[in-house]
C-alpha cells in the first residue's frame, strides 16, 4: 500500500531512521519519553492536525482533536461559548473530560449549564429554561441540593436581577465574557488538560516535509 507514492514499508523504515528525529522541533525531541514509536505517534498526531489546519480542513481538524484527545483548541471552544453554542461547546469538551471526572470538570460543566439557564431565563423563555434546569442542571443536586433549589426559585422571578446574588447581572455578552474567563482559568488548572492546551512549535508543513524526506530515503535505498 502506498501514500502519495510512498510505500508504507519505506515510511516505517524512515520513521525508525534517525533522519525523522531531525525533522522534529527541539520541543518534540526534548519531551521524548518511553519508546520511540510511541513518541512518534504523539508527534504525528500534531503534524496531522497542523496539516488539516493549513489545508483549510477546519471541520476535520476539530473532529481529529476530539477523536484523538491530543489538543484542546481553546480559541475554538471560546468562540462557541461567546456565540452561545452551549450544546456544541459541551460536545467538544466531553471528548476531553466527563462531568464527574474531577471537581474541576464538575465546575466547568456546571458553570456552562448555569449560564445557559440564566441567559435563557433572562431572555424570557421560561419553558426552555425549565427544560435546561431539569435535563442539564438537576444532576448537580446530587452535589449541592441547596444550590439546585436556588436555581429553581429563579423561575418565580419576573427578572432574575431581583435575586440579590444576581443583582449585578449584566447583558448576555458581558456575562459570557466573564464566564469564559472563569472557564479558561479552571480548564488551565484541571490536570486532565495537562499537555493539551499548547500546540507545539513546528515549522510550517512538517508532515509534507517528513513525507518528502521519506521519499528521498526510499529512493536512496532503492538505488
Amino acid at each position: 500500500m502506498k501514500i502519495s507514492g510512498i510505500s508504507l514499508a519505506s515510511l516505517a523504515l524512515f520513521c525508525n531512521h534517525r533522519t525523522w528525529l531531525s525533522a522534529l522541533s527541539p520541543e518534540f525531541r526534548a519531551r521524548r519519553t518511553g519508546s520511540v514509536m510511541a513518541t512518534f505517534n504523539d508527534d504525528l498526531r500534531y503534524m496531522i492536525l497542523q496539516f488539516l489546519n493549513e489545508e483549510g480542513y477546519k471541520e476535520a481538524a476539530r473532529m481529529f482533536e476530539r477523536e484523538s484527545g491530543s489538543y484542546f483548541y481553546m480559541e475554538h471552544f471560546e468562540g462557541m461559548v461567546m456565540n452561545g453554542q452551549w450544546e456544541a461547546a459541551e460536545r467538544y469538551l466531553s471528548s476531553f473530560t466527563k462531568l464527574d471526572e474531577n471537581h474541576f470538570s464538575l465546575k466547568i460543566y456546571f458553570d456552562m449549564r448555569k449560564q445557559h439557564f440564566l441567559e435563557t431565563l433572562d431572555g424570557g423563555d421560561r419553558g426552555k429554561a425549565l427544560d435546561i434546569l431539569m435535563k442539564d442542571l438537576k444532576v448537580f443536586a446530587n452535589y449541592d441540593e441547596h444550590l439546585f433549589k436556588e436555581l429553581t426559585q429563579l423561575l418565580t422571578f419576573n427578572n432574575i436581577r431581583e435575586n440579590k446574588k444576581l443583582s449585578l447581572y449584566k447583558d448576555t455578552v458581558t456575562e459570557r465574557v466573564k464566564i469564559m474567563a472563569e472557564l479558561k482559568r479552571v480548564i488551565m488548572a484541571n490536570p486532565i488538560f495537562n499537555g493539551k492546551l499548547r500546540f507545539p512549535d513546528m515549522e510550517n508543513q512538517r508532515l509534507k516535509q517528513l513525507i518528502n524526506q521519506a521519499a528521498q530515503s526510499e529512493k536512496k535505498f532503492s538505488n
